[in-house]
């Protein structure tokens, strides 16, 4: 699942810059990083709320860019802060509340996967219709390279799941 949400991440190199692309429509995440790697995107996204595992995903992509956060609550989504920590070798086995990072970022002949180690992500609203907040994370690379410093802003829809449409409850963000 971490493999799936990684590659749903960030931005391309040779991507324009952020603050040249228009924004998509819908919500919006708008990221940079910085390290071993660097770029920047502006991305569609979503939050989806699964009150059954007390769960919510954050999701953006442009192009074969993606940056995933699976938000593990300690009962209702609300505005709160979550420290990112490494993803849990065991399924299920997830400190509450925390948040889980990926970022996969796709090059010409390959393409580069970190996952979240160390960070912050203030959830500043968690409406009816509407999640918003911050993300800043420490990032380590899944598959070769170093570390990147993340740092994302978003705006995004919020999707109420019944417990039918709910994902795999999984510890792993949704890439």
């Amino acid at each position: 699942m971490l493999a799936a949400a990684c590659a749903v991440a960030a931005a391309c190199a040779g991507a324009a810059p952020a603050d040249r692309v228009p924004p998509p429509p819908g919500g919006t995440v708008t990221a940079r990083w910085t390290g071993a790697d660097s770029g920047r995107v502006v991305a569609a996204g979503e939050m989806r709320w699964c009150g059954a595992l007390r769960r919510a995903d954050l999701f953006a992509s442009a192009g074969d860019t993606a940056i995933g956060v699976a938000l593990f609550l300690v009962d209702s989504l609300r505005a709160d802060s979550f420290g990112v920590v490494k993803p849990d070798s065991l399924p299920g086995d997830t400190t509450r509340p925390s948040a889980r990072a990926a970022l996969r970022v796709a090059k010409p002949n390959v393409v580069d996967q970190y996952k979240g180690f160390d960070g912050l992500l203030v959830l500043e609203e968690a409406g009816p219709r509407e999640a918003r907040g911050r993300l800043q994370a420490a990032l380590g690379a899944a598959t070769q390279g170093g570390p990147v410093r993340l740092e994302a802003t978003f705006r995004v829809p919020l999707r109420r799941l019944d417990a039918d449409s709910c994902p795999p409850s999984a510890s792993r963000p949704p890439l």
